[in-house]
């Protein structure tokens, strides 16, 4: 009778638990890249600006604040909206959430074009660093420009 019970429960724990299994390795290998490409393409974002605070949060992320040169989007701010973003813009400033904070330094420019980012030195005469870009989950989005100030 404990057999039967016991190969009933690893049945029940196979059957129920296989969708929660594959549902997260999906969500792993997949569901993030996805979410990524969906915000970037509808986010639109294009602008460029000199790096003027930097902060490290967690695991080689954190927040830059950017004084915008140009930039196609005056305001954005989706945090009434979405619980992750890549940044808030408001009257030439700029705050971005970014894995790899460390290597930003203050004056450095950093050019956003729709998904992807560059980073230069203050004088734009030596790239140090492009990547597409990521929306970083493992910390909390600003809800303000307010560290920037």
């Amino acid at each position: 009778m404990n057999l039967k019970n016991n190969l009933r429960q690893i049945l029940l724990f196979i059957i129920l638990g296989s969708p929660v299994l594959i549902y997260g390795i999906y969500e792993i290998f997949y569901g993030i890249d996805n979410r990524t490409e969906i915000y970037f393409k509808k986010a639109n974002l294009n602008f460029i600006g000199r790096v003027s605070y930097v902060k490290s949060i967690s695991h080689g992320a954190g927040y830059i604040c950017l004084d915008l040169a140009t930039t196609t989007i005056k305001y954005y701010n989706p945090s009434d909206s979405l619980s992750k973003y890549f940044c808030i813009i408001r009257d030439n400033k700029a705050v971005i959430v970014i894995d790899g904070v460390s290597t930003f330094k203050m004056g450095d420019v950093f050019v956003v074009k729709k998904d992807s980012g560059f980073q230069y030195n203050g004088d734009m005469d030596n790239l140090k660093w492009k990547s597409k870009l990521i929306l970083v989950d493992w910390i909390d989005s600003p809800k303000s420009l307010d560290l920037c100030q």
